[in-house]
């Protein structure tokens, strides 16, 4: 017998998975997640302290007017939650003609939708970045509205609000199979079967499972995070440096002023 009956199933409470219970729960939906780990975990792609956010996207133009949505939710917010989770310190996209092209292709986005990004050659950012030492080849295009997303707040601020709304987040609940019955799909997990109109399948790097008749391609691969420890650590403060990405031939990085921890 069903346990329960929802308008909305989701599966996976990362990232995606909270943002959808969170619009869910404005949605008035009576609404589950399920998640297979305690709410906020260190196995999933949202692990980490900050995340970047930036408007001119070198992945493509057609990223940018859901970035530029993503910006007007995320003020939303923090006026709904009371608390600050989106760090508006800049994002400076340096590029060199050693075949990066990041830098470039991120101004050609932002030229499609007038997004505001800055071109400075190497003498203006060294000038108002002394920290960076770059050579006389280098560029960079700078977008003042950019900056980072503290990824723990943001989590849970999402998810005190579903739940305010109704919308239960059940955790260390994994689901087992799911599919449908023609009128309703049912998803059945550790603790019992459960039906819903609809299903939201927010899996993360567990997709290949849950979604076996796509044969998604996915590898799943770690990134490896850490910290530098600097000298004179207060002119790495987020008033003072803004969030920074790079490349060279075969390997792109990025990095944060330092926050909340030293490095």
């Amino acid at each position: 017998m069903p346990t329960g009956h929802y308008s909305v199933i989701v599966i996976g409470g990362g990232t995606m998975g909270t943002a959808a219970a969170w619009e869910l729960g404005k949605r008035g939906e009576r609404a589950v997640v399920f998640e297979q780990f305690g709410h906020v975990h260190t196995k999933g792609a949202h692990s980490g302290q900050t995340r970047v956010i930036r408007h001119a996207y070198a992945e493509g133009a057609g990223y940018v007017p859901l970035v530029l949505r993503a910006d007007e939710l995320w003020e939303r917010l923090e006026v709904e939650a009371g608390t600050k989770v989106l760090h508006r310190v800049g994002a400076l996209e340096l590029a060199t003609g050693l075949g990066s092209d990041h830098a470039q292709r991120a101004r050609a986005s932002a030229a499609v939708y007038d997004v505001p990004f800055e071109w400075l050659d190497a003498d203006e950012i060294r000038r108002r970045w002394p920290q960076f030492r770059i050579g006389d080849d280098w560029e960079a295009g700078f977008g003042e509205r950019s900056g980072f997303l503290e990824v723990e707040p943001a989590l849970r601020a999402m998810a005190a609000s579903a739940r305010n709304h109704g919308i239960e987040i059940r955790e260390h609940e994994p689901v087992q199979e799911w599919g449908t019955d023609g009128s309703a799909v049912w998803v059945r997990t550790s603790q019992g079967r459960h039906t819903a109109d609809r299903l939201i399948v927010t899996p993360g790097s567990w997709a290949s499972g849950m979604l076996p008749a796509l044969q998604l391609p996915i590898t799943v691969v770690r990134k490896t995070l850490f910290w530098l420890e600097v000298k004179d650590a207060s002119r790495f403060d987020p008033d003072r440096f803004p969030v920074f990405i790079a490349d060279r031939p075969g390997l792109e990085f990025y990095g944060f002023p330092i926050f909340r921890q030293p490095g």
